[in-house]
């Protein structure tokens, strides 16, 4: 009997576990179904009422791990595009795994929150609908930041679409975007068991005091929702309109370095750089790294860029540069801006640099692992952000590389050294066929409206879009697909001006919000393996 009763209870706890790594990996692309994140979480919060810290712990990671293998399984693109099957799948799975353990930290927490809480006295656990966002959102700014951070796939991301809400991360940032729908989630939770209870004829509150936080927190939102609809109005009277085209070549990831595939790169560039002339935008933006060489160091290439400049359109220019230190050379992944008088107008550094993209940690201690560098070398991050500047018309822009985009504090940055449109330039090729291009497009919607600044994306293969301050986005498609094709869009944006009222957002960033999440779920994890460990000493002495 015993036994049945554990097994049974297992059950639930599996059910409950994957359930909610399941249901949680729907609403982000592929499936982009965003509104199951509003109940992605009660079945793994309701089996963690009943459990110890520890098994808390794993089934956490269980239903983390399920949602990270599904999320990010396009790692397993770069056996075909950068590497072996074998460092493919391992880099899928290790970092599957380490994600993981902040879900299963959660979990720790919440379930040692269920039993403080108490369920005898029903006011208690309401208390686990401040709890809960806290925690989450403390473990989820910790992901983002430590061992320079993973701020992938955010809870607050998959609501990208949903403009109402997402409003309030001029606040709070994405963060305030997680903390509500996981507030949704406890609520709707404690509101089941409450109409449960009065199913059983149980004493049960008559005032579903859940559900009224919650709307009460939902019309705070909806406030920051109005607001911005009116901020929005103002921009359109009072910005200045600049007319942008950016570029999609399409070059396969394995064309783009060799010697034989350069005449088609310059060919493909080229064609559509032409044709988005035409059209006499103010800027023109390329991909990272579109051009096969490096455009400060290789004549022809510089020549290239040169020329097509002079025709009247400055050019924002992916591509690697290098630079002597002594002895050796110190390659760059770089943003370098080509005016309408074919002069370098300035130039930025990518700062937040790929791990085993592009560079290798621990390379001058360990010199084997050189040889799993997808580029053949590392490159060297930045130091500093850069706002580039043209005059006619005045535009302040800064260039986000690559996943730099889902970095809330580089984009912050710029925007407060006075930049008024970001630009993301990526080649997401490594991934090409998969979901990562719309995941990574995602992100940047939060630092358009956390900054109050319109964005463009210039993707090699990806997204090429454009988003507005509000978050609206406008996609460069061709036969209903957006991305792998070659391809160019032209489109005018309102930028605000220079002296624009920062945000709260761009003036504090995560200080008022996420950071006191982070230090109160560390001490709340911290307490609570202090707690479990008091337990089971007790335990121990009192069944020697």
């Amino acid at each position: 009997m015993t036994f049945a009763f554990l097994r049974t209870y297992t059950s639930w706890y599996l059910a409950g576990s994957i359930c909610s790594g399941i249901l949680l990996a729907a609403a982000f692309p592929p499936f982009e179904w965003g509104s199951i994140a509003w109940v992605a979480f009660i079945p793994l919060i309701l089996v963690l009422r009943n459990m110890s810290a520890r098994q808390a712990f794993g089934w956490g990671w269980l239903s983390g791990m399920v949602f990270w293998l599904i999320s990010i399984s396009w790692l397993l693109r770069l056996a075909f595009t950068g590497t072996n099957f074998i460092v493919a799948i391992s880099a899928w799975i290790l970092l599957s795994a380490y994600c993981a353990l902040y879900t299963g930290a959660f979990a720790m927490v919440i379930t040692c929150s269920w039993q403080v809480l108490g369920t005898e006295r029903e006011w208690r656990p309401i208390g686990l609908v401040i709890v809960a966002p806290i925690v989450w959102v403390g473990f989820e700014y910790l992901r983002s930041t430590l061992f320079t951070g993973f701020a992938w796939n955010t809870l607050g991301v998959s609501q990208y679409r949903l403009l109402p809400i997402i409003q309030v991360a001029e606040f709070g940032g994405v963060y305030a975007v997680s903390a509500f729908v996981i507030l949704i989630n406890t609520a709707l939770m404690l509101t089941g068991i409450r109409f449960w209870a009065l199913f059983r004829r149980k004493r049960a509150r008559k005032i579903n005091v859940e559900m009224m936080i919650a709307v009460s927190i939902w019309g705070i939102y909806m406030w920051c929702y109005f607001d911005a609809v009116k901020a929005f109005s103002r921009l359109n009277k009072q910005g200045t309109a600049v007319r942008i085209a950016s570029v999609q070549p399409n070059i396969p990831q394995y064309k783009k370095w060799p010697l034989q595939y350069e005449n088609e790169i310059y060919t493909k560039v080229k064609d559509q750089t032409e044709l988005a002339m035409s059209a006499k935008p103010d800027l023109i933006v390329w991909p990272e790294t579109v051009v096969p060489s490096l455009i400060k160091r290789d004549p022809g290439c510089s020549a290239f860029v040169t020329e097509l400049a002079r025709r009247g359109s400055p050019i924002l220019v992916g591509s690697l540069d290098c630079e002597v230190v002594g002895d050796s050379d110190i390659f760059f992944n770089s943003s370098i801006l080509i005016d309408a008088a074919g002069r370098i107008g300035g130039q930025y550094n990518k700062r937040h640099l790929v791990p085993f993209g592009e560079y290798l940690p621990f390379e001058r201690t360990f010199p084997f692992i050189q040889k799993l560098a997808p580029l053949g070398y590392s490159c060297t991050p930045g130091t500093f952000s850069t706002v580039f500047r043209l005059e006619k018309p005045a535009i302040a822009f800064s260039s986000l590389i690559c996943f730099e985009d889902t970095v809330a504090g580089l984009a912050r940055e710029s925007v407060k050294n006075g930049a008024r449109l970001l630009i993301n330039q990526t080649n997401d090729a490594w991934f090409d066929g998969s979901s990562a291009a719309i995941q990574h497009m995602a992100h940047c919607v939060f630092r358009c409206i956390e900054n109050r600044v319109p964005a463009i994306r210039s993707a090699n293969t990806g997204i090429t879009c454009f988003i507005d301050s509000f978050g609206r986005i406008d996609v460069l498609k061709s036969g209903g697909r957006s991305t792998c094709f070659s391809g160019f869009t032209v489109g005018t944006l309102m930028l605000p001006p220079d002296d624009m009222a920062l945000t709260f957002y761009t003036r504090n960033g995560d200080i008022p919000f996420a950071l006191p999440c982070g230090v109160i779920s560390t001490i709340l994890l911290l307490w609570t393996i202090l707690v479990t460990r008091k337990r089971n000493h007790a335990e121990i002495q009192y069944n020697p």
